[in-house]
């Protein structure tokens, strides 16, 4: 779940300013997305740059592609290269099994009002409920976060 770092670097034996030639990364959106600039303008016959891959928040172990392409900046002609790469995206196992022990506490704590009844204090049951709730919203939201 912490970002990536994808380095490119590219050599051609010819320049040609005409067709204006760029060099892009894209993925599908759902569990990754670019986060630098997704495209770099190819200015000379040899450079290198650098694409910043951010995970998307997903409760589980996730597989999806990057592609990177070399060529034209319209997207209907022919690239002179592109190449598609696995990306499997793994999540922390402890971080899932605190997120559920919380999920659990939390709403143990949101049924304990019914469980003692009616007998035990208003205030006492309140408390409880608005416990179970934030400790339930912390684990959803929250931990339902990547780290930055």
């Amino acid at each position: 779940m912490k970002p990536a770092r994808l380095p490119v670097s590219f050599y051609s034996q010819h320049y040609t300013e005409i067709p204006k030639i760029s060099l892009t990364c894209s993925t599908d959106g759902r569990f990754l997305r670019v986060s630098s600039d997704d495209s770099h303008d190819v200015a000379l016959r040899y450079d290198s740059t650098e694409f910043w891959l951010q995970p998307d928040a997903a409760s589980f172990d996730a597989l999806t592609h990057v592609t990177i392409r070399l060529g034209p900046e319209e997207a209907v002609t022919t690239p002179v290269a592109a190449v598609r790469l696995p990306v499997i995206i793994k999540h922390s196992r402890m971080r899932l099994i605190s997120r559920v022990a919380i999920s659990a506490l939390g709403a143990f704590l949101v049924a304990t009002p019914a469980i003692l009844g009616a007998d035990s204090p208003l205030t006492l049951r309140i408390l409880l409920a608005v416990i179970g709730a934030a400790t339930l919203s912390a684990a959803t939201i929250v931990m339902g976060r990547p780290r930055s």
